[in-house]
């Protein structure tokens, strides 16, 4: 990342390249349905006391990644999803938006967080790992 690179909680559904950037990503997601999620819409990118986002810029304003994370009434945190504009993916984006996330829901009083990626999305896997989400559960996805 650059020195002028900023990492921002979305404010606004309408955030310059947010919905552009997750339409690009869309088919990005390794592991089948499981780990894919529907398309943002202005609608589920608004954010509120139960849905909390954060975009990385560089200086130029262009929207590198995203994270969005879903906080439930108890105050538990589950990502999303987080995604990297291609062409700036294995730069520490991914990681510091998702860290970025952390200590923002940190600050609201959230103490559980959870997420998940798909096995051979190694990328994720190793920034849950650096963040230190623990692996407690695993799922399967089986196809016809």
């Amino acid at each position: 990342m650059s020195a002028t690179t900023e990492i921002v909680a979305v404010t606004d559904p309408r955030l310059p390249g947010l919905l552009a950037l997750d339409q690009m990503t869309l088919s990005d997601y390794p592991g089948g349905d499981a780990t894919r999620h529907p398309a943002l819409t202005p609608v589920r990118a608004a954010p509120g006391p139960h849905r909390f986002g954060s975009g990385v810029f560089d200086e130029g304003g262009l929207l590198l990644a995203i994270t969005y994370v879903d906080v439930s009434a108890d105050a538990r945190a589950e990502t999303d999803f987080t995604v990297v504009r291609p062409g700036h993916r294995g730069l520490g984006l991914g990681r510091a938006v998702k860290a970025a996330s952390v200590l923002a829901l940190l600050e609201r009083h959230v103490r559980v967080f959870r997420t998940g990626g798909a096995a051979e999305n190694t990328a994720i896997i190793a920034v849950n790992r650096a963040l230190g989400y623990v692996r407690d559960e695993e799922w399967v996805t089986l196809e016809r």
